[in-house]
């Protein structure tokens, strides 16, 4: 259910019908407040990281120079493996 890609996660469906989810359910009904809060504070908290890494990158573009920034930029490529912009350990 977690996959960042869509075509690699399990539909919502699909997810309701799984066994684990089944055993786990609690069987009272979640009240539409409560719902619509929890999406609220999951959709202020992605704002947040995005605006935390906002910042950083900016912070970052400003204590280096153009010619560090194209230094830098050789190294993580050198270093990104499979190109997909993410290191892994």
């Amino acid at each position: 259910m977690l996959a960042y890609d869509p075509a690699k996660r399990i539909s919502a469906k699909d997810a309701l019908q799984h066994k684990w989810i089944k055993e786990k359910a609690i069987a009272e009904k979640v009240t539409q407040h409560v719902a619509s809060k929890t999406l609220s504070n999951l959709k202020n908290f992605k704002a947040q990281e995005k605006m935390k890494t906002a910042t950083l990158a900016f912070i970052a573009s400003q204590l280096v120079t153009k010619e560090e920034t194209k230094d830098l930029e050789k190294m993580f490529k050198q270093i990104d493996k499979d190109g997909d912009a993410n290191l892994s350990k």
